[in-house]
């Protein structure tokens, strides 16, 4: 039986280390912590969902209107890249 903590990580490591990439140079650029722009669980779900439209973007758990419209297109961009 896999713990949930097991259950919670993402297949695609290649999607996961794309958008922790871009999450950390744009808190650089933004001078934040790494989770204000995401947390980890919602790159997680993210990974899991892969999202191709904004729409599917806000049925993801961490992603609201604002996230959707600040980030929206960025984090698309990065699935779309990483080929998931």
């Amino acid at each position: 039986m896999k713990t949930p903590a097991a259950a919670a990580v993402p297949a695609n490591g290649k999607l996961r280390d794309a958008l922790r990439e871009w999450r950390r140079n744009l808190a650089k650029e933004m001078s934040v912590p790494a989770y204000v722009v995401l947390h980890d669980s919602t790159i997680d779900a993210l990974c899991r969902q892969c999202p191709r439209s904004t729409s599917e973007l806000l049925e993801v758990a961490g992603i609201g209107e604002r996230r959707a419209e600040r980030f929206g297109a960025q984090i698309l961009a990065v699935i779309a890249r990483s080929g998931e």
